[in-house]
């Protein structure tokens, strides 16, 4: 099938390459070939075809990546298409087996009969993979209590380049001995004995990082705490093998939430107020500034769920409770919210015990990246300094000055996201067409990432590495730890054909940026003059599709309506 575009024959292939050349960053690499493997051999016989040929693969789910992991020149694996089942669910035990382009909302559907869930929960779980949230190591609105995906991974079957299929699980050291994975824990262990000293010093004291390789979860003695080379797997990005099935913790679900959205007039006052309000042990504490906030009661979208919002604050803290009963979350959320009245800690205090009222305030929080990046017009909200997890007695320090340096270079910010540890989603709003707001953008980056260095943060708090933080790893980490990286990287993939340019070797951040592709410019141009439709609100056919932030919120199935035609096929061509 072929389809004429703009005066030129374009093979529906192309296309569907040019479809995987793009995720929800601002980067763009068109790969060679696009597989969607139907099982465990599929894969194989893919990695055997790219081993002879000398091609790089690259492993890919729902594609929300906001730093650029999930695109490569060489072949992309799409593992949600059909790769997408649930082997087994074990309530008595706590633990289901699946394939990696589950859905975690599908996961948690099947889960939730029996009072279970996957507690990890990133603003995208209605298409979030298990295989995606493992190779960005995600965490979500309420890390603060469950922590991390790596946290909840037991075990993992792996396919490494070279064709070995290993099985990851806790292993102490005396059941090393013969299994196929024995060179991989040896090689481990002789590495962390070298860097031992390096990797407690240059490892970051918070809870949210996931930068690099996790070598400090391998500090242990193994002889005395099992081994469990699936926590080397997490944050991995796709760099070290693919994913064929994972087994992962279910927790209880809450019996009973409610949620109390605190009002205020700027942001530095909320975030003065974090630290007490962890005091009150909640489940979650989520930041909305004002622009955030004022763009909610605008778009269609969140137009009728922005009741809540009283005045024009400048800044808003979702605090959730968490209570074995309706009464005893309710009984939380008041308290909290008459102390902080009584205090003068914020303006206004709305409780919401419901669960329709906390799902109203919910959804514009999960929509918060749309929000910023469907604006009309060519400047929006950028996400490459979005990540830092910052300590918290220095989190509204670390604001001020990046706020301020932004103003400096004459650029606007918008800040939303998990302030209840640290990771505030921070993103300047620029013009990356324009190559003097990617000056500003390079400016703004190494100055960010100056000041999480000095105040003792983690560059990459969920988001990951990818092509937007991967220049700054060597920096961040030292010579030495990214030398143990290289030194990993060989274990698993001695030819460096796994998603090659990410944490090993990446490009600068400024390269293979999308809208600095060549002919992008001309092809917009051309698009523009043949169009029937002149979409002038948007500012013309170009910028009404660059609303589009990537985020895949059309490829969700099995609630809302959007998009139809992708529930039918499953195919990304066929989505909006």
């Amino acid at each position: 099938m072929r389809f004429t575009e703009l005066g030129t024959s374009v093979s529906e292939k192309e296309i569907i390459r040019g479809l995987y050349a793009t995720d929800a960053s601002h980067y763009q690499i068109m790969p060679a070939a696009v597989v969607w493997p139907k099982d465990e051999e599929d894969v194989l016989k893919t990695l055997a075809l790219c081993r002879k040929n000398g091609m790089s693969v690259t492993a890919r789910g729902a594609a929300t990546s906001l730093s650029g992991q999930t695109h490569g020149s060489g072949v992309v694996l799409d593992l949600s298409r059909h790769m997408n089942r649930i082997l087994e669910i074990n309530p008595a035990e706590g633990w289901a087996r699946v394939q990696p382009g589950v859905v975690r909302d599908h996961l948690n559907a099947e889960a939730a009969p029996h009072g279970l869930h996957f507690a990890p929960d990133p603003s995208t779980t209605s298409r979030a993979t298990l295989g995606g949230m493992i190779g960005n190591n995600s965490a979500g609105t309420r890390s603060i209590l469950y922590g991390k995906t790596s946290d909840h991974v037991l075990a993992c079957r792996v396919a490494l380049m070279d064709g070995r299929v290993l099985d990851f699980g806790p292993a102490p050291r005396r059941a090393w001995a013969g299994d196929p994975a024995e060179p991989l824990y040896e090689g481990l262990r002789a590495l962390i004995d070298r860097h031992r000293e390096e990797i407690l010093a240059r490892y970051p004291k918070v809870m949210r990082r996931v930068g690099g390789y996790a070598l400090d979860a391998f500090l242990d003695d193994p002889e005395q705490s099992p081994w469990n080379l699936s926590n080397l797997i997490c944050g991995s990005e796709g760099t070290l093998g693919i994913l064929l099935e994972v087994t992962v913790r279910l927790t209880p679900l809450p019996a009973a939430t409610a949620l109390v959205a605190v009002h205020f007039e700027d942001i530095p006052s909320s975030l003065r107020a974090v630290e007490g309000m962890l005091a009150y042990d909640p489940s979650a504490v989520e930041l909305l500034d004002g622009v955030v906030l004022r763009e909610a009661r605008i778009n269609s979208s969140t137009r009728e769920l922005s009741g809540f919002i009283e005045g024009t604050p400048g800044a808003m803290q979702l605090v959730e409770f968490f209570g074995d009963t309706a009464e005893e979350a309710a009984g939380k959320a008041r308290r909290f919210a008459a102390d902080l009245q009584a205090s003068g800690t914020g303006y206004a205090w709305p409780v919401f015990e419901d669960a329709k009222g906390q799902q109203r305030v919910w959804e514009v929080r999960r929509l918060g990246l749309g929000l910023i990046s469907n604006k009309f017009g060519s400047t929006k909200g950028q996400a490459f300094i979005d990540d830092a997890c910052i300590p918290l007695p220095v989190l509204p320090e670390y604001i001020d000055k990046v706020t301020a340096f932004c103003r400096g270079e004459g650029v606007d910010l918008v800040l939303y996201a998990h302030s209840s540890v640290g990771v505030l989603h921070v993103t300047p709003e620029l013009d990356l067409h324009k190559p003097e707001d990617i000056a500003k953008m390079r400016r703004i980056a190494e100055y960010a990432f100056e000041l999480c260095m000095a105040y003792g943060g983690s560059h990459s708090g969920e988001h990951g590495d990818g092509l937007v933080r991967g220049e700054f790893i060597r920096r961040f980490y030292g010579e030495t730890l990214y030398g143990a990286f290289r030194e990993v990287k060989a274990l698993f993939d001695s030819r460096n054909l796994m998603n090659p340019g990410k944490i090993i070797d990446p490009a600068p951040m400024t390269e293979h940026m999308r809208y600095q592709a060549p002919g992008y410019a001309e092809k917009v141009a051309a698009a523009e003059a043949g169009a029937l439709f002149h979409h002038r609100a948007q500012g013309g056919l170009g910028l009404a599709v660059e609303q589009c932030n990537g985020g895949g919120a059309c490829r969700k199935i099995g609630s809302g309506v959007m998009c139809p035609s992708y529930m039918a096929t499953r195919d990304e061509k066929d989505s909006t």
